[in-house]
């Protein structure tokens, strides 16, 4: 769905908004803003930015471990 979504927006040439806590996702985004506490922190431009395909979605779902909480997505669905 991500690929689809940044293809669409590409293709389309409109801004999009998209809000993560999974920097690996961030990588997906042209400008980024680093916020904490409601406080933009830093914003940056990727110089590299990666494709769905080419971000380390293995990492996700380590993190997601790490917070207690046990997510599989398979072909889009969380199981």
């Amino acid at each position: 769905i991500l690929d689809y979504i940044l293809k669409l927006q590409k293709q389309l040439d409109f801004t999009m908004v998209m809000v993560t806590h999974n920097q690996n996702i961030a990588q997906t985004a042209n400008t980024v803003f680093k916020m904490n506490s409601g406080l933009i922190e830093k914003v940056y431009t990727n110089k590299n930015v990666k494709s769905a395909y080419d971000i380390e979605w293995w990492i996700i779902f380590i993190a997601c471990q790490i917070r207690a909480h046990f997510y599989v997505f398979i072909n889009g669905q969380i199981r």
